[in-house]
């Protein structure tokens, strides 16, 4: 399969595939592991530090672009990325779906820095790790990964060692996300992720269903708590797509509340689930009317309704909180055309709306492209991936990931 193929494929949601390839993974230099045994995961596992201890080398990074350098079994594309912080040290974390690993590429050096190579089979085992999965670094003793095929999460560490698996399979709902990824919240040894509604196999071919429960799942008994959330007023009772129903949710243990944003709602939640909930605007000029979803729409295959009618749609995507600058970042996109979505052409006008550790509009900064899928900060700075259609697709560019730079001055 070409590369443009296998993007074309995972842009337009068509294809979900398990990461069971074959390909050998060469193990790299593993800075991270140290003499001493890992400790396991606890109910007391600190969440990942959002201070910076030390001396702030890491911050103080002033290039306008960037460039990473790419190894021969990394692809380009990739939904389960994400900045971390390893010893005052800035990576990106990303699981590879093509080599059934977890890479970590550092950006002093701007190469691939430590591989942690699953195995197909066995204990140590890492199926079902496709589209929709998650990941979310909590600290260097527990990596999350979960896979919504099989509902189970995987616990790892930086020794690469799978020390614990949650099987959620005796729920008939399901977890996570129908969208590429799935965002999972982490706080105290509970996971928080929505769920996904048991449909009934003779129901309607396009069901209008809720989407709004959010479950808390234990990592030491794997049993689920539930909570409601109020369906946004912009698409109560409207019928939409399924993928405008999946909300993003992180978490923010400064503040210890969750951050929840819906793709058509111009206000964000914050919550801790008990007492405390209050939305805030954090709007958009590119996320406008809603265009509800038509199964009869001509010129567009039966099989393709629910994935036009979201990208025809302007939206909300990545909500991010950046540690470094004490920020919080709305990623929003414009609703491409029909000629577009036929000619498999999904960049559009995006724009990041930047809010204070108050919640507060302080600015907004647009582009083009086609998804935000890596980024990390630096100080005063927020880096993401420049349009990956535009520099490396249309150029045939396989071993970089450019990155443009935001001053955060507003």
């Amino acid at each position: 399969m070409t590369m443009k193929n296998y993007i074309i494929q995972l842009l337009s949601f068509f294809v979900i595939f398990c990461s069971c390839s074959s390909k050998d993974g060469k193990q790299l230099n593993n800075n991270f592991t140290t003499e001493n045994h890992l400790k396991p995961f606890t109910d007391k596992s600190n969440d990942q530090k959002t201070e910076v201890d030390g001396k702030e080398s890491l911050l103080e990074f002033k290039e306008k672009g960037f460039d990473l350098f790419l190894d021969s079994v990394t692809p380009i594309f990739n939904y389960h990325s994400q900045p971390v912080i390893i010893n005052n040290e800035m990576k990106i974390l990303w699981y590879n779906q093509e080599n059934n690993s977890l890479d970590f590429y550092d950006l002093t050096n701007k190469t691939l820095d430590t591989r942690l190579q699953f195995q197909l089979y066995g204990p140590n085992a890492l199926p079902g790790m496709g589209l929709g999965s998650g990941v979310n670094f909590i600290n260097q003793d527990s990596i999350l990964l979960f896979s919504g095929q099989l509902k189970r999460i995987y616990l790892t560490n930086l020794s690469g060692e799978i020390y614990r698996k949650v099987d959620l399979s005796k729920y008939a709902h399901g977890f996570g996300s129908i969208a590429m990824e799935s965002p999972l919240a982490y706080r105290n040894g509970y996971v928080y992720t929505q769920i996904m509604p048991n449909i009934p196999m003779d129901a309607p071919a396009f069901p209008n269903t809720d989407y709004n429960r959010i479950a808390k799942i234990d990592l030491k008994t794997g049993e689920s708590e539930e909570f409601y959330i109020d369906p946004p007023k912009e698409s109560k009772g409207v019928e939409i797509s399924q993928q405008l129903k999946m909300m993003d949710i992180i978490y923010n243990s400064k503040i210890d509340k969750f951050i929840i944003s819906f793709p058509l709602s111009d206000k964000i939640i914050v919550t801790d689930f008990k007492n405390y909930k209050k939305e805030y605007i954090a709007k958009s000029s590119l996320v406008k009317d809603i265009i509800k979803l038509d199964p009869e729409k001509k010129g567009v295959p039966r099989s393709s309704i629910v994935n036009f009618f979201y990208w025809v749609n302007s939206s909300y995507e990545k909500m991010i909180y950046d540690p470094i600058n004490d920020l919080y970042f709305r990623e929003a996109r414009k609703g491409i055309s029909e000629e577009a979505f036929k000619q498999r052409d999904f960049s559009e006008e995006r724009e990041i709306i930047v809010l204070n550790s108050d919640f507060e509009k302080i600015g907004t900064f647009s582009y083009n492209s086609g998804g935000t899928y890596y980024y990390f900060f630096a100080k005063d700075y927020f880096f993401w991936n420049k349009d990956l259609k535009k520099f490396n697709l249309d150029n045939g560019v396989e071993d970089s990931i450019f990155f443009q730079s935001k001053e955060l001055i507003f």
